[in-house]
Parts: C-alpha cells; structure tokens; sequence
C-alpha cells in the first residue's frame, strides 16, 4: 500500500493518503494492482476513522489532530495487538473469512464514530432523508422532466378523450338500436292496424 499511495500522493497533488488507498483499493481487490507486502498492516485513516480512534483512546473532545505518521503506528499497534488478543477473530474476518486488516480497523473505527456521535446526541452535518424522487432537479434534468411530465398530460389527455369518445360511440349504438327496434315496432303496428 505505503509505495503505491505515496506515489499517488506525489502525482496528485493535494491528494491526502486515505483517498490514495481507497483509489487503490479497488484496483487491489481485482487483481489490477499487485497488494504490496504491508497491505494488512499499513492503512491511512479518513477524518472519521481518526475521531474514532480518539474516541477508542478516550480523548473525545481533543482538538489537536494526530499527524499522519502517528495515527499510522498506532493503527499498526492496534492492529498487532488485536491479532495476539483475539487471534481467532483477528484470523477470519467477513464474509470471505479473510484476515484482519489495517483497512478493516480504520472502517470499524470510523463506524464506531458514527455510532458514538448518534448515542451521544452530538450535532453534526446531519440532513434527512430525502428520496431520490423527491430531490429538486435542476437545469437539463428538470427541463427532460418537464418535458416528459407535459409528455405524460397530453397522453393523459389523448387517453381521456379517446375513453370519451368510445363511450359516446356506444351511447349512439344503443340510441340507434333503441331507434330502429322503436321504428320496426311502429311498422308492425301500422300493418297490422
């Protein structure tokens, strides 16, 4: 991981090292790129990963930030000592019971922040819910909408009118019918008079 990320780092500029590994981290997992060595010892952490881990160490409200290299040997520390405390859960992991990873701490780190900013009532950068369906659509994707909901009036329209003219059809069906059984009825009559 560290080789590959850091040389994504350098030809990126501004990259940070967690968005490096999750770049790489498909590529790895398809066989794209070969994992190197550290693969399952070495990841970078994302900002919730890293509160998270603050929070592990019960520094909950600490506002220093850790830097990089420090959060990465602590990472790889937990990882070690997870793997010699629980080594039957360290040693199949998922559903692919594959190993422990650094990856797969920082994930759990980073969940555990959500689940603890939840359980603690903390604000945050929160929105509700809002189905796809319901969010305001804006410029070529509103004007298609529009297009297709007027699409859909007219055919609506179209449908409506074609049902009304079907049932006026059978209304003068029914009136001619009445028409001509009154009409042979009257002639039957005037014969026989």
């Amino acid at each position: 991981w560290r080789p590959l990320a850091c040389f994504l780092r350098k030809e990126i500029k501004g990259i940070s090292g967690f968005l490096a590994k999750e770049c790489l981290l498909p590529l790895v997992r398809r066989g794209v790129v070969k994992p190197h060595e550290d693969n399952a010892r070495w990841s970078p952490m994302g900002c919730g990963a890293e509160k998270g881990h603050r929070r592990l160490l019960l520094e909950k409200h600490a506002d220093t930030r850790f830097k990089e290299a420090e959060l990465e040997l602590q990472l790889q520390m937990l990882h070690m000592y997870v793997c010699n405390r629980y080594p039957s859960f360290a040693s199949a992991v998922g559903e692919q019971n594959t190993p422990l990873t650094a990856h797969d701490l920082q994930n759990i780190e980073c969940e555990f922040n959500k689940y603890s900013a939840i359980v603690n009532r903390e604000g945050g950068h929160r929105r509700p819910y809002v189905p796809f369906s319901c969010r305001p659509l804006y410029g070529e994707q509103k004007r298609q909408l529009d297009e297709y909901r007027m699409k859909c009036l007219y055919e609506d329209k179209i449908y409506n009118l074609e049902q009304e003219l079907a049932h006026v059809e059978r209304i003068v069906g029914y009136m001619e019918a009445e028409l001509c059984a009154l009409a042979h009825r009257n002639e039957t009559l005037q014969s026989a008079a």
